[in-house]
């Protein structure tokens, strides 16, 4: 059989061999038993299990996030996007988990076991990103069950990106009915939201740093990019038109071993000694930030001397290479979402080959144009969980959306 079939028996055996069928009953490992594909076309075209009705769509987004943006705050907004993923993780103790990082917000498919403590965290996380950085984060948890109730569908699939780092897919209009509910002013949206907390508990948010320096294009440009299809738009056939012109994967990497820079005035390393603090310079910042920076001197050293240093499940004489393996630069959540490194004749044929598809009727994109990736944060957690979220700079994937909300309101 192709690979389609393939992945279609895979989950189909998992399911038999479980007793269970996804979306009918609880399955608290229904993610653990999905299989993975290899690959992100394999992602794109495979097939996809739908969610279990008892679990919960749990989303976040920065309010008025472009307006900070301009502001300058691009790196600020996306902590507010990362912080709630790697709290999450540490309630349910892995990050190994079906969630997506948007740049401006995130959502995470979390199981009925958990939802409880998830949201008592995330209304915690939602006053200290307020405190820290004066955002104000929407955050709620919808329950998927009502999403099917209102004709919605949402199903995930599962990429193996490294040995590190898996990646869900999200597919189906339960992701936009969702995200709808989340910005709706109704009354029954107001019943999902997640209030601010008014307690002074704190969060455990170990494994969040920020060491690195935004990367500079190879190439001259990095650009955020987004294409919703519509009804006739395959997301496959799209990737591998865009392919056609970008090449292969490894030809627009948005991150290069030879660009790569830790530490330094503008990096954000100081932020998780900020976060952890509570936004005070006190003796915990100052001492955790005083060890950060031998920590960074040393990481330097081995890489630059190649000495076999191993740290957790960090390789430190390779470090650039294994962030370079594990980012989240391309995903799929009912959209393509990509940071890519390309030309400037590359970048107008994309647009090209996109405006004429949207013309067409079978999709939605926008893109933004920067010069250098941003690594927001790398989150991991002991049990060799490791994701590095990249979003372009000055703005990134919120300002994609922006063109592309555009072109569907016109």
């Amino acid at each position: 059989p192709g690979p389609a079939a393939a992945v279609f028996l895979t989950i189909m055996r998992s399911v038999s061999e479980a007793g269970e069928v996804p979306g009918k009953s609880s399955t608290g490992d229904f993610y653990d038993r999905l299989p993975a594909v290899d690959s992100f076309s394999a992602g794109l075209g495979g097939m996809s299990a739908p969610v279990p009705d008892d679990w919960y769509v749990v989303m976040t987004d920065v309010v008025s996030s472009t307006k900070a943006i301009e502001s300058g705050k691009y790196k600020t907004v996306n902590i507010a996007g990362s912080l709630p993923i790697i709290a999450i993780a540490r309630v349910i103790g892995t990050l190994r988990r079906p969630f997506v990082f948007g740049g401006d917000g995130m959502t995470f498919l979390v199981g009925p076991e958990h939802i409880a403590e998830v949201r008592r965290v995330l209304a915690r996380v939602v006053r200290d990103i307020g405190n820290l950085y004066d955002l104000e984060v929407r955050a709620v948890s919808i329950p998927v069950k009502l999403l099917y109730r209102d004709g919605g569908a949402i199903s995930v699939s599962k990429v193996k990106v490294s040995d590190q780092y898996y990646q869900a897919f999200l597919r189906g209009s339960g992701v936009k009915l969702a995200e709808d509910l989340m910005k709706s002013v109704s009354p029954e949206a107001a019943s999902f939201r997640i209030p601010v907390a008014e307690d002074q508990e704190s969060v455990n948010y170990e494994g969040f740093t920020c060491r690195w320096a935004d990367v500079p294009s190879a190439t001259g440009i990095t650009a955020a990019l987004i294409v919703e299809p519509r009804e006739s738009g395959d997301p496959a056939a799209i990737m591998a038109s865009i392919e056609e012109i970008l090449g292969s994967d490894e030809s627009y990497h948005p991150l290069r071993v030879e660009s790569m820079r830790m530490g330094g005035g503008d990096s954000t390393w100081r932020e998780p000694f900020r976060v952890n603090s509570g936004g005070r310079k006190n003796l915990r910042y100052r001492i955790g930030t005083f060890f950060e920076s031998i920590m960074i001197f040393m990481i330097r050293l081995v890489y630059a001397l190649k000495i076999p240093i191993r740290s957790g499940i960090n390789e430190v004489w390779r470090v650039k290479e294994q962030n370079i393996e594990n980012p989240d630069f391309r995903k799929y959540e009912e959209a393509i979402k990509m940071i890519i490194s390309l030309e400037r004749d590359q970048l107008t044929r994309l647009r090209d080959m996109l405006e004429t598809a949207r013309q067409a009727g079978s999709l939605y994109f926008g893109i933004h144009e920067s010069d250098k990736a941003h690594l927001t944060c790398i989150a991991t957690v002991e049990t060799g969980d490791d994701v590095h979220f990249v979003d372009a700079a000055d703005g990134g994937y919120a300002l994609a959306a922006k063109e592309l909300k555009a072109q569907k309101m016109a």
